[in-house]
């Protein structure tokens, strides 16, 4: 068995970054060895009848071999390539396969940024299969040296290892979903379409018609794969195409609206100050006096 773990301290700088790592580690699990490893204090260590309940999130990285994750609520067979989410007073309990062992690669962090964040993810959903993610692989690392080196900064260092791991199992869970699938061609070819015409009014009814799909699905899946309606991704466009005219342009702000492919200077500036916080006007004078 090998095994390498640190169990970090926090000053008041690293809680007020809004994330911070508590315990950092690996261990690399052979066949018929005990599990979990000797070592750990009371609070993370574990038997197998008892389980364990965390005051933190983990993320558990799972390169090689197989195991098993329990919850209150459901038993998951994990494999290599798999990540595990640890949430905060959940109860849990993990081991390898006695047959096959695992190597594993894990991160425990908390604060106010890293709640904030752990909210887009689902509880009930704590296994989710990567692969072997070399990047994935080598953030672990840096994570783990940094740790090790404990240099000044190391915890906003390893905070931002922790963000970008968080953010790469987001869009790898999310893009599976519309993997190989049909609605992921459409949507992608919806918004090439409407950058390509972004000055014109598109109706989304005739798109969604153009592109051989209902209007309500085109609608609902595009949010979904989007996070907005296509209504307002267009005008998303819309409203990055006017801010470039102001900032680099000696266009009237009216001239500005007709070009942006906006109906009237009104409701251009109306729709302008909701997404940025100011009129066309004040968004121009403050670009011009940089």
């Amino acid at each position: 068995m090998k095994q390498s773990f640190k169990y970090l301290t926090q000053n008041e700088n690293d809680i007020q970054w809004g994330i911070f790592a508590n315990v950092s580690g690996f261990a690399d699990i052979k066949p018929g060895e005990s599990y979990p490893p000797k070592g750990h204090p009371d609070d993370y260590n574990f038997l197998w009848d008892n389980g364990r309940i965390l005051d933190e999130f983990q993320l558990l990285y799972i390169t090689q071999g197989a195991g098993i994750f329990e919850t209150k609520k459901q038993s998951y067979n994990v494999k290599e390539g798999d990540t595990i989410l640890l949430f905060p007073y959940e109860w849990h309990r993990y081991r390898p396969l006695q047959e096959t062992g695992w190597t594993e690669y894990y991160v425990g962090f908390n604060g106010t940024f890293g709640r904030q964040v752990m909210h887009f993810f689902n509880p009930d959903k704590p296994v989710n299969y990567i692969g072997f993610n070399e990047n994935f692989y080598q953030s672990f690392k840096i994570i783990l040296y940094l740790a090790e080196e404990e240099k000044i900064g190391y915890q906003q260092a390893i905070g931002g290892q922790i963000i970008y791991l968080l953010g790469k199992l987001r869009h790898i869970v999310l893009n599976e979903a519309f993997a190989n699938n049909e609605i992921e061609k459409i949507i992608n070819h919806s918004r090439v379409y409407m950058r390509s015409h972004v000055t014109e009014d598109i109706k989304m009814e005739d798109l969604a018609n153009k592109l051989n799909i209902s209007y309500s699905l085109f609608r609902t899946e595009f949010k979904k794969y989007t996070g907005v309606s296509p209504g307002q991704y267009l005008l998303q466009l819309k409203i990055q195409m006017a801010k470039n005219l102001l900032s680099n342009s000696q266009l009237s702000v009216k001239e500005v609206s007709f070009k942006s492919g906006f109906e009237s200077p009104y409701y251009f500036s109306r729709v302008f100050k909701k997404y940025t916080g100011h009129t066309p006007t004040e968004f121009k004078g403050q670009m011009t006096d940089q």
